[in-house]
C-alpha cells in the first residue's frame, strides 16, 4: 500500500469547527423562558470546543443570578486538543420578572436569563367541549378525547379528575396522574344516557372544567363502515388491518359479503383482517357489518387490497418468509410487550398511537416511547423532507427491549431525501433497542443508522444507497460514515446481525465503510455487505472483544476487513472467523498494527476458517509480531450464484461445490444463517449462508 494510504478513516460525530487556538462556545447566552419561582428548569447546555493541537485551562468558573450548574455537564478544568465538552445549567427563580445572570468561564461570558412565574400551571386543554349527538338510551357512543399540552418546563400533576352525568371513561385515553414537560396526552370519554332528551355533564380535572352534552334518544344513529381504504401487504409477510364501523348498537359482527380477501388472509367476526399473503396481485371484496341491536342493522362497504411481490432478499429468496417466522416468534405474538403501538402512513401524529388510531411517523414514535414498548410499523414510504427520520431516544431493559418492527420484511421504507452530511437516517441513543426489518437510504448523508447506545439490536434490515455520489457530500476525512456505525467507545454489546448493507459510500471515497464497529463488545454476523467505498467492514478507534462471523463482503473499495486502533488502545480479543471476501480493491484482510498504522494490535485474537478470494492478499505482518495468524484461511472462488446488487436480483448464496460448504470453524459460529436456517454444528458454511 501507498504511503499516501496509510492515514486511517475515522468519525467526527460533531461539525467542523473553524481553526484557532483558543476555546470557542456555543450560544453565547442562554435563554430559559418561563418558569415557577421555587421550581428548577430542565437543564440547558452551553459547548466549548478547542480545535487547537494543545489542551487548554477554563480558569475560574462562576454562576451569577437564578442559576445553578445542572449536574450533566462533561467538561472538567481543562479541555483536550481538538475536542469538546458541555457545562449545563439550570433556572431557578426567587422572585417573579425577568431575572438575568450569567456564566463566567475564565474571560468568557455567557448571559443567563428567564422569567420567574406565579401562574398556577401551564397546562392547558382542547377542545372546551365536547358535543357526543344523539346516542341510544343504554348503549355506548364512540370514544371523543380531550387533549391535554403542558408547554412548562417541569411536569405537572392533574389533580382529582371527576366525570359528571351519564359520561365516562373511554379506556383509550393516555394521560396518568401526570403530565412530562412539554408533552401532549389524550382523556377519552363516552356518553352512555341514561334517559332520553339532553343529557349534558361535564369532565372536572384539577381546576379545568371540560363540558360534555348528549342527547338520548330512542333510536340509534344507523349503521355504517367507516374504513375506506387497506394498507398494502407483501407476499409471505405477516399481514393484520383493523375494519371500522360506527353507529348502530355495539358490538359488531363482521363478514364479508361478495368477492373474496386475498389467498392466505381470513376476515375475523370481530373485524380483523390477519395472516401471510400467499400470492400478488389486488383483490376487489365487499365487507358487511351487523350490529347488536334488537332489530339489527347491516351496512356494506367495497374495498381493494394489493398484495406486493417480496423484495428481493439478495440471497435465496426466503428472507420474508424467515422474517414473517422471526417477527411472530419474537415481536408480533410475544405477550411480553407492556404495550404496543402502530405507525402508518395513513395515521396521524396526533393521534394515540392504536392499531386503529395509528401515527403517522416513525419520529412520533421514537420521542414518545420507551421501557417494555412494542411498535409495529406498517407497510409505506416515510419520506422526511430534510434531516433524520427519527432519534430514538428512549431506553427498554435488558428483560425487555423497546421494539421498532416493519410488519413486512423490507415494506416499510425509510427515505431521507435531503439530509446533511452528519445526519444518519436513523440515530439510536437510547439502551435496550431494537430496529428490524426497514428498508433505509441516506443518498446525502454519510450513515445509514448511527448508534451511540448500548445492548442495541440491529437485525434484517436493508440499508443502502449512503453518500452514493447523488448528493452533496462526499464523507471523506474528517468526517467518513457509514451504512451501520457506533460512536467510538459509547455503542458496547451490540447485536449486528441479518442485515443487508449495499452502495455505501461514493466510488473512491476510502472514508466510508458499509459496517463500523468503534467500540467493545460487539456482534456482527450473518450480514451482506456489497460496494462499500471504504472497507465493506471496519473495526477501529477503542474496538476489543467483538465476534465478526460468518458475513459475506463483496466488492468493496478499501478491502474486506480493516482493523485497529486509536493510540493507547488495542485490537484485542476479538474473533473474525467464517466470513467470505471477494471482489474486493486492496487487502481483504488488513492489519493496521505497529508497522502499519501506528497503533497496536493487541493479544487474544482469533483469525480462522476465511475465505479471502479477492486476489489482493491480506496484510497481516503486524499480526505475526505479536505471535497471531490465519488459522485454517482458504483463498477460492466461493462460486456465489449471482454476483450483483441486492436491488437487482444479486443472490450470494452458492452453487453445489462451493469451497464454502462446511468450510467453517464451529467456534463462535452463530447457530442459524441469514435466512433462519439451522447452521451444521460440526462444520458450518463459510459466509452468511448455510447449506
Amino acid at each position: 500500500m501507498k504511503r499516501r494510504l496509510l492515514v486511517l478513516p475515522f468519525l467526527i460525530f460533531s461539525l467542523a469547527i473553524a481553526s484557532f487556538a483558543a476555546v470557542s462556545f456555543s450560544p453565547s447566552s442562554l435563554s430559559f423562558g418561563s418558569q415557577a419561582v421555587g421550581t428548577t428548569s430542565a437543564a440547558r447546555l452551553v459547548t466549548f470546543s478547542n480545535s487547537g493541537r494543545t489542551s487548554q485551562s477554563f480558569g475560574t468558573k462562576t454562576i451569577a443570578g437564578d442559576y445553578a450548574w445542572g449536574g450533566t455537564g462533561t467538561c472538567g478544568q481543562t479541555l483536550a486538543a481538538r475536542s469538546s465538552c458541555t457545562m449545563s445549567l439550570v433556572f431557578k427563580p426567587t422572585a417573579s420578572g425577568t431575572r438575568t445572570g450569567s456564566l463566567t468561564v475564565g474571560s468568557t461570558v455567557i448571559s443567563l436569563t428567564g422569567t420567574g412565574t406565579t401562574s398556577a400551571t401551564p397546562v392547558s386543554f382542547s377542545p372546551s367541549s365536547l358535543s357526543f349527538g344523539t346516542q341510544a338510551v343504554g348503549s355506548t357512543s364512540a370514544v371523543k378525547l380531550v387533549t391535554f399540552s403542558n408547554s412548562g418546563s417541569t411536569s405537572q400533576s392533574f389533580g382529582t379528575e371527576t366525570i359528571a352525568g351519564d359520561y365516562a371513561w373511554g379506556g383509550t385515553g393516555t394521560c396518568g396522574s401526570t403530565l412530562a414537560a412539554n408533552s401532549t396526552c389524550t382523556m377519552s370519554l363516552v356518553f352512555k344516557p341514561t334517559a332520553s332528551g339532553t343529557r349534558n355533564g361535564s369532565l372536572a380535572v384539577g381546576s379545568m372544567i371540560v363540558g360534555l352534552t348528549g342527547t338520548g334518544g330512542t333510536t340509534t344513529t344507523p349503521v355504517s363502515i367507516s374504513t375506506s381504504s387497506l394498507a398494502n401487504g407483501t407476499v409471505s409477510s405477516s399481514y393484520s388491518a383493523s375494519l371500522q364501523a360506527t353507529g348502530g348498537t355495539s358490538p359488531y359482527k363482521w363478514s364479508i359479503a361478495s368477492g373474496s380477501l386475498p389467498a392466505g388472509l381470513t376476515l375475523s367476526s370481530t373485524g380483523t383482517i390477519s395472516g401471510s399473503p400467499a400470492s400478488s396481485g389486488t383483490s376487489s371484496f365487499s365487507v358487511k357489518v351487523t350490529d347488536s341491536a334488537a332489530s339489527p342493522q347491516s351496512a356494506t362497504s367495497n374495498l381493494t387490497l394489493t398484495i406486493a411481490t417480496a423484495p428481493s432478499s439478495g440471497g435465496s429468496g426466503t428472507l420474508s418468509s424467515a422474517y414473517s417466522s422471526m417477527i411472530s416468534d419474537a415481536y408480533t405474538s410475544n405477550s411480553k410487550y407492556t404495550t404496543v403501538r402502530y405507525v402508518s402512513p395513513s395515521g396521524n401524529d396526533s393521534n394515540a398511537g392504536t392499531s386503529s388510531s395509528p401515527w403517522a411517523t416513525l419520529a412520533k414514535a421514537a420521542s414518545s416511547v420507551s421501557g417494555c414498548t412494542l411498535v409495529i410499523v406498517q407497510p409505506g414510504t416515510y419520506t422526511v423532507s430534510s434531516g433524520r427520520t427519527a432519534k430514538i431516544t428512549g431506553s427498554g431493559t435488558s428483560a425487555c427491549h423497546t421494539a421498532f418492527v416493519a410488519s413486512g420484511y423490507g415494506t416499510s421504507i425509510l427515505n431521507t431525501a435531503n439530509n446533511t452530511a452528519n445526519d444518519p437516517a436513523i440515530w439510536i441513543t437510547g439502551n435496550y433497542v431494537d430496529l428490524v426489518g426497514f428498508d433505509i437510504n441516506n443518498p446525502k448523508g454519510c450513515m445509514g443508522v448511527f448508534s451511540n447506545g448500548n445492548y442495541v439490536n440491529l437485525t434484517y434490515n436493508r440499508i443502502h444507497d449512503i453518500d452514493n455520489g447523488s448528493g452533496a457530500y462526499t464523507c471523506g476525512d474528517g468526517i467518513g460514515g457509514g451504512g451501520i456505525l457506533g460512536a467510538i467507545g459509547a455503542s458496547n454489546n451490540n447485536n449486528w446481525s441479518k442485515n443487508i448493507v449495499w452502495n455505501v459510500g461514493a466510488v473512491g471515497n476510502n472514508f466510508v465503510h458499509g459496517i463500523y464497529t468503534t467500540s467493545t463488545y460487539n456482534t456482527i454476523q450473518n450480514n451482506i455487505v456489497y460496494k462499500a467505498g471504504g472497507a465493506c467492514i471496519q473495526a477501529f478507534h477503542q474496538p476489543s472483544h467483538d465476534v465478526i462471523t460468518n458475513n459475506t463482503f463483496v466488492g468493496c473499495g478499501y478491502g474486506g476487513f480493516l482493523f485497529g486502533a486509536d493510540s493507547g488502545s488495542s485490537y484485542s480479543y476479538s474473533v473474525f472467523s467464517n466470513n467470505v471476501m471477494y471482489g474486493n480493491s486492496g487487502y481483504d484482510i488488513s492489519a493496521c498494527g505497529a508497522s502499519g498504522c501506528g497503533v497496536a494490535i493487541g493479544p487474544g485474537n482469533t483469525f480462522s476458517n476465511n475465505d479471502t478470494a479477492s486476489g489482493g492478499g491480506n496484510k497481516t505482518g503486524d499480526l505475526s509480531s505479536v505471535g497471531q495468524s490465519l488459522v485454517g484461511n482458504i483463498s477460492s472462488n466461493p462460486n456465489f450464484i449471482n454476483v450483483a446488487s441486492p436491488a437487482s436480483g444479486g443472490n450470494f448464496d452458492v452453487n453445489s461445490g462451493s469451497p464454502l460448504i462446511t468450510g467453517g470453524t464451529a467456534n463462535n459460529a452463530p447457530s442459524t444463517d441469514i435466512v433462519g436456517q439451522a447452521r451444521n454444528t460440526a462444520d458450518p458454511s463459510i459466509g452468511a449462508y448455510e447449506e
